[in-house]
């Protein structure tokens, strides 16, 4: 079968499966063909088939690897079986499924090879814990921008996304971690992949939580400075 025009929309999971049938059947009935994948994270409890919509393909992982893994999952994927776009959204219901062909039609017209979906209203919340991730995406945003000369979206840590197969198939050469975004948005211009962003807003988290704890954000953001001091290293002479 041929696939290019296909869209492959990845669906990584780590014990949320409340909405999962919904998130999947929505992917199905969108127009033009979109395929889910979800990739279960070593949820405690294995996903089923029973727990997802007909039609939906199904990636089990023995143990918690995190969203690298069921990144480079996905892009093996679809490199595989030649589908010609690769598309994410979170398995809590937070990005919203009828936004997904805006943000992949701009891959569609070669406008673009990489478009992030930017959430309008990620700052609405309120309270010290929303203070403190608006702070540390706003440092992410200002210091990737000065790295990067620009080419960075302003919302680095955006899970929504869609990319090419030819840019996918260059993001996969990448070593991606627990929380790949930043890795995966710096390292487009560089791969000359061009990025652009759509807005999206973000719906409120139902069911589940999220899983960056403060050690894990620590590890996060350690990791993203060695990124920077890597990259500045390279366009040393």
């Amino acid at each position: 079968m041929n696939r290019n025009t296909e869209v492959l929309v990845l669906i990584p999971s780590f014990n949320d499966t409340e909405l999962l049938k919904e998130l999947t059947g929505a992917v199905i009935a969108l127009p033009d063909r979109f395929v889910p994948l979800v990739v279960d994270d070593g949820s405690l409890t294995e996903i089923l088939y029973t727990d997802v919509a007909a039609g939906t393909l199904l990636v089990r992982c023995p143990v918690n690897t995190g969203l690298g893994t069921a990144t480079h999952i996905a892009f093996d994927h679809a490199a595989k079986y030649g589908y010609g776009f690769v598309a994410r959204i979170d398995s809590d219901g937070q990005h919203p499924v009828d936004s997904i062909p805006d943000i992949v039609r701009p891959l569609q017209t070669e406008e673009a090879d990489m478009v992030v979906g930017h959430r309008l209203n990620r700052d609405d919340r309120g309270g010290p814990r929303a203070l403190l991730a608006k702070s540390v995406r706003w440092y992410l945003t200002l210091i990737s921008k000065l790295v990067s000369g620009g080419h960075t979206p302003e919302d680095m840590n955006s899970g929504c996304f869609a990319v090419t197969a030819d840019a996918a198939a260059k993001l996969n050469r990448l070593y991606m971690d627990r929380y790949p975004e930043p890795k995966i948005f710096l390292s487009a211009n560089p791969f000359g992949i061009r990025i652009i962003e759509c807005g999206i807003n973000q719906n409120d988290r139902e069911f589940g939580r999220t899983t960056v704890n403060i050690f894990q954000a620590v590890i996060m953001l350690y990791r993203f400075h060695m990124l920077l001091l890597a990259r500045l290293l390279q366009k040393k002479p």
